[in-house]
């Protein structure tokens, strides 16, 4: 069966990005702490217990994209880049191979070439230059070994004989001539453009050296950017204070908090995670329904409205009695007043559906290893936001599930991983533990959205032992489609969602959707939010929808 054919997709809008390049003025703020929270969402989700530290640190590595607003006429949004430590190292060993050529194809360096040369061929004594020149790169061994680098094997060796040699200037001489780093006014007898190279190239080593030391957020400081300005120029410089900036006052911001020895989300940014999430899966599904689910008032328990209206046959005797009572009165029926049906005037009410859901979550190896656990985190948060804005009457509970199942706090979804202990996949179990946690809701609407990627390998014996085949035993298959049974029997409802297209996979989504009389939804994981969403607001009435 094809994917395609089977899954109900949302139409995403397309979005394109133009890169443009902007002078250092605009990075004149940092990013809020909002707007980090949501460009590194994906990262701050990862499965693992330093997630947050890691999404900290890949993003001053790696830098950010800066969404800015489109200029006026264009349907082109912008984006700047904010240069991260990645990025500075690789434009800084580009500067230093591009300054070492240059030095190498220095005249003044070539000259001290052809003296060396003259000298073991008999020629007598150095020029002051060459000796100038000599010293300074004695002076910066890191910036000589680099020059060397680039000449030829013979000219090296010559350099390098040279240099081990006694020089005719003292060490005093050569550290007053060079300060130990060569710098753009160094006096010296060698020209000027090798002197001023030599200090350009002795800037970006030490540079290279403190962005070498940078590791995590707090190792920024190491990083003098006023040296960073002078070898790089502006635009670099700025990019990484920004970054860093904007960083650190996430870390400070409260979305973040200590447990042992690691930082994780707040309950707060957890919140605020899943409001972004969820305005993200309503773009791209294009859905902007909300509010309660209108249905027809029968029991006369609903919400007044604060009208009334005629009674009709088999509405409740809710009669509103002022507009009653006056509507005899005005018909003459004297006193005592005498009521007749056609009297009656009822109080309106507005009945809202409640509904119970249960979220479980296939928490298998195959969903780890295959990375759709992202996806069913982002679904989570985002259904969790959409309850509290939009149907806070209702109730959302999270479970997951692999050979037996458990209740998944919110606190636990940004870090939600795969059970590394747990031995098949236990459909069963799943939804039996589901039906359970929906019996106190028996006067609300209840559903089950069932997420998996595989089909049952495990189930529990009457006893209680646990069976595990690969592929399932024909009685794992029959107690889980039996299982199924039992929530139609029992009026809940069920939507299998299948994050695979294989065959074998999707016919047993199709047998669970059966016997349960419930829906199948076969999509991608990148489509699993809006996807859940939309049908979550659209299921207005029991039973199929």
């Amino acid at each position: 069966m094809d994917e395609r054919q089977t899954t109900s997709r949302s139409v995403q809008h397309a979005r394109s990005w133009q890169y443009v390049a902007r002078d250092a003025a605009a990075f004149d703020d940092i990013l809020s702490p909002d707007d980090l929270l949501q460009m590194l969402a994906d990262d701050l989700l990862h499965a693992s217990a330093d997630s947050v530290e890691r999404a900290l640190d890949r993003a001053l590595h790696r830098g950010l994209e800066r969404p800015t607003p489109a200029e006026e006429g264009s349907d082109a949004s912008t984006a700047e880049r904010l240069d991260g430590i990645d990025a500075i190292r690789d434009q800084l060993r580009a500067e230093r191979q591009r300054l070492e050529q240059a030095m190498a194809d220095d005249a003044a360096l070539q000259a001290l070439d052809a003296e060396l040369r003259d000298n073991d061929a008999g020629g007598t004594g150095r020029s002051l230059a060459s000796n100038d020149l000599l010293a300074a790169l004695r002076a910066n061994p890191d910036t000589a070994r680099r020059i060397m680098s680039r000449l030829p094997l013979d000219a090296r060796q010559r350099l390098q004989d040279a240099l081990d040699d006694d020089v005719q200037t003292d060490a005093g001489e050569a550290e007053a001539m060079t300060g130990g780093a060569i710098s753009a006014s160094s006096p010296g007898a060698f020209s000027g453009s090798l002197r001023d190279t030599v200090a350009a190239l002795a800037r970006v080593e030490e540079v290279e050296s403190q962005v070498r030391r940078v590791r995590r957020v707090s190792d920024i400081d190491a990083v003098d950017l006023a040296l960073l300005r002078a070898t790089l120029g502006d635009r670099p410089a700025e990019a990484l204070r920004m970054l860093a900036a904007s960083l650190q006052a996430f870390e400070a911001s409260g979305y973040l908090q200590q447990v042992g020895r690691h930082r994780q989300l707040s309950a707060r940014a957890i919140r605020v995670l899943g409001e972004a999430i969820l305005a993200q899966a309503l773009v791209r599904a294009g859905a902007r329904s909300s509010g309660d689910r209108p249905q027809p008032d029968r029991s006369g328990s609903g919400e007044l409205t604060g009208s009334s209206r005629d009674h009709r046959f088999g509405d409740p005797l809710a009669l509103d009695l002022g507009r009653t009572m006056l509507r005899a009165i005005r018909r003459g029926s004297g006193l005592p007043v005498q009521l007749r049906p056609t009297d009656f005037a009822v109080l309106e009410r507005e009945q809202t559906q409640r509904v119970a859901t249960i979220l479980a979550i296939d928490l298998s190896r195959s969903m780890g290893e295959r990375g759709y656990l992202l996806g069913a985190r982002r679904l989570a948060l985002a259904l969790l936001a959409l309850v509290r804005q939009r149907y806070p009457r209702d109730i959302l509970q999270v479970i997951g599930f692999s050979e037996t199942a458990r209740r998944v706090q919110p606190q636990e979804l940004p870090s939600l991983t795969w059970d590394r202990y747990g031995v098949g996949t236990n459909v069963q179990e799943a939804l039996q533990f589901a039906r359970a946690l929906l019996v106190p809701h028996k006067g609300m609407q209840r559903r089950i959205i069932l997420i998996t990627d595989g089909e049952p390998t495990a189930h529990r014996s009457p006893g209680g032992t646990l069976r595990f085949s690969q592929p399932p035993f024909p009685e794992t298959l029959s107690v889980t489609y039996a299982e199924a049974q039992r929530l139609r029997r029992d009026g809940v409802d069920l939507t299998t969602v299948v994050l695979s297209s294989s065959l074998h996979v999707v016919r047993f989504g199709q047998e669970l959707a059966r016997h349960a009389d419930g829906d199948l939804l076969v999509t991608d994981p990148d489509d699993l939010d809006a996807a859940i969403i939309v049908r979550y607001g659209r299921r207005s009435t029991p039973g199929r929808g």
